[in-house]
């Protein structure tokens, strides 16, 4: 439902479409199928991606995407908004997407003056906004990826499918290429599996599978099969992934925190299973369509799991979950009853 609407348009006129996207790894993948529907809906315009600069890397090469600029996400939400404003003013954008519900991504596109402006209802952001829509009373009950395809859908009166969507993503082959060079630099061996272990996650203990959990794991499927493990992370998960490293009796590659997210896409891409926590990389992983087993605690599955056609969702069904806390106030039953052995046994078919 539109709720406030100063401005209206036809689509064939649109040529250049800015989408202000969303500030984590996580959302911006599940945002993917929103940005190709836009890019569907105005076939003949240019699409341009405005995001903070550590999410940059993740827009580079998508066949949806013709430019990406990015900016840098420190300072007050004013200084912020003022800073992309300045990166787009001179672009002529006709017409602009605010996929976070921040004011602060609102002012940004209205400060820059870009005539059509869609976002919701959020944050008293309407009136910077010329097409306002209210937010659906299902957004705490579907997958986050509807959340952005039904603003895309206020726009172009299209209702939206409601099967769970593909994801459209793919590893550039300089991104491949980065990943070859710094795997074989760390003793790889072209003839075994890469597997990958995502043991971190941003801002969240709760989210954490025990390291000692993931050793075991290591140990388990290194018992069935000859792999190159790789442990991968921003540099938020060293201390998660040095606890894994050091409980580990079985050779890790450890490169958290010593990748750019290119390279850690690159490696992704090159992976044949990757098991991690509810973050970032899960999504990239599962997106690149790398079997991909996420094990869930705190976080809601439905409506942020990982978009991708070979994807393993592991939780616990505990009376407390998923809560949503950051750190866990009790005994951390969802992860802790979640064994190693029962992970293994779930994904031992991926193992050849």
């Amino acid at each position: 439902m539109i709720l406030y609407k100063v401005k209206s348009f036809n689509s064939k006129d649109i040529s250049n479409i800015v989408i202000r996207g969303t500030n984590w790894i996580g959302d911006a993948l599940m945002s993917f199928p929103a940005i190709q529907k836009i890019k569907n809906d105005f076939p003949n315009a240019r699409i341009t991606i405005l995001t903070p600069n550590r999410n940059a890397d993740l827009f580079y090469g998508q066949p949806p995407v013709d430019d990406v600029i990015a900016f840098n996400p420190k300072g007050s939400a004013y200084g912020r908004a003022r800073r992309q404003a300045n990166l787009i003013r001179g672009h002529k954008f006709d017409l602009g997407f605010v996929f976070p519900n921040s004011f602060e991504s609102a002012l940004a596109l209205a400060m820059a003056k870009i005539p059509h402006r869609i976002g919701y209802a959020t944050d008293f952001r309407s009136p910077l906004l010329t097409q306002s829509v209210a937010v659906p009373e299902w957004k705490s009950s579907k997958h986050e990826s509807f959340y952005y395809l039904a603003l895309t859908a206020a726009v172009s009166g299209q209702p939206v499918s409601p099967e769970l969507p593909g994801i459209e993503f793919v590893a550039t082959s300089s991104a491949i290429n980065s990943a070859r060079e710094i795997l074989n630099r760390m003793g790889h061996k072209s003839e075994r599996p890469v597997i990958a272990f995502g043991p971190g996650s941003t801002n969240s203990t709760a989210k954490r599978w025990p390291a000692a959990y993931f050793s075991q794991l290591c140990t388990l499927m290194a018992s069935v099969v000859e792999a190159d493990f790789v442990i991968l992370g921003g540099s938020e998960d060293i201390e998660a992934a040095s606890q894994v490293e050091s409980d580990t009796k079985v050779r890790l590659i450890n490169l958290t925190g010593k990748t750019t997210l290119s390279e850690a896409i690159g490696i992704l891409s090159l992976s044949s299973v990757f098991i991690s926590n509810d973050m970032g990389l899960a999504h990239i992983g599962a997106a690149l369509d790398v079997r991909t087993a996420v094990i869930f605690g705190p976080t809601n599955d439905v409506t942020t799991r990982p978009l991708g056609k070979a994807v393993k969702i592991i939780r616990e069904p505990v009376e407390c979950s998923p809560c949503m806390l950051r750190i866990c106030p009790i005994d951390h039953r969802c992860m802790n009853r979640i064994h190693p052995k029962r992970v293994f046994e779930e994904i031992r078919d991926w193992l050849g």
